[in-house]
């Protein structure tokens, strides 16, 4: 993301939580950039442990899915899904 990550972040998390007032994002924009505005921020991707415990609860709601099915559900290419369903030990 180029440009102004914040806004693209509030954005994101705006159209998730509807009903909530401008003003109030506008407060949670204006707290944000006082306290962590001006320096760079990294944000980890998911770890593979929670992949992980994901996977297994997809797999335990609908043992027919197929890697697909799941990479689908997970977020994830089927790659990713195969290799994680490996470590799995299935």
């Amino acid at each position: 993301m180029a440009g102004d990550v914040l806004l693209e972040l509030l954005r994101r998390v705006q159209g998730e939580i509807p009903g909530v007032p401008a003003e109030r994002w506008a407060a949670i924009e204006a707290a944000l950039r006082a306290d962590y505005g001006g320096d760079e921020h990294y944000i980890s991707r998911r770890s593979k442990a929670a992949l992980l415990e994901r996977l297994e609860a997809a797999s335990a709601e609908d043992v027919g899915l197929t890697v697909a099915e799941l990479a689908a559900r997970l977020q994830i290419s089927v790659r990713h899904a195969r290799r994680l369903k490996r470590l799995q030990g299935r």
